[in-house]
């Protein structure tokens, strides 16, 4: 019986193991596939090397986005990296309405924006 308790659980971590080295292959050609097409692209960690105002800009607009029932869950869930006092718009949203939105948004507590919102289809 302790034979076989250790057998399963021998296979268990196994396949756990299994699994993340297949999440860090896929996220690793992902990865790689970003940096190709762009290497100035911005992820959400660089958000961190931002000063107190690139957050507190991030921050005002998130809040803004949310407080808006009119916008959909995928339109509340965009990616917002302001760097420097220019701020990144990413993600997809359900129409050009939702887009214009999030930028009108932007527009009203930054001036430098990057829109690269895309229309879900």
């Amino acid at each position: 019986m302790f034979i076989f308790h250790r057998i399963k659980r021998f296979t268990m971590n196994l396949a756990a193991i299994s699994s993340l080295l297949f999440v860090i292959q896929v996220d690793g050609k992902n990865i790689a596939k970003n940096q190709a097409a762009d290497n100035s692209a911005l992820t959400a960690e660089d958000q961190l090397k931002g000063s107190r105002n690139d957050v507190e800009l991030t921050r005002r607009v998130r809040e803004e986005i949310t407080s808006r029932e009119s916008l959909s869950t995928q339109a509340h869930n965009i990616q917002i990296i302001t760097l420097n006092g220019v701020m990144t718009l990413r993600g997809s949203v359900k129409s050009m309405s939702e887009k214009n939105q999030i930028a009108n948004i932007a527009k009203s507590v930054a001036t430098d924006i990057r829109n690269e919102i895309e229309i879900s289809k």
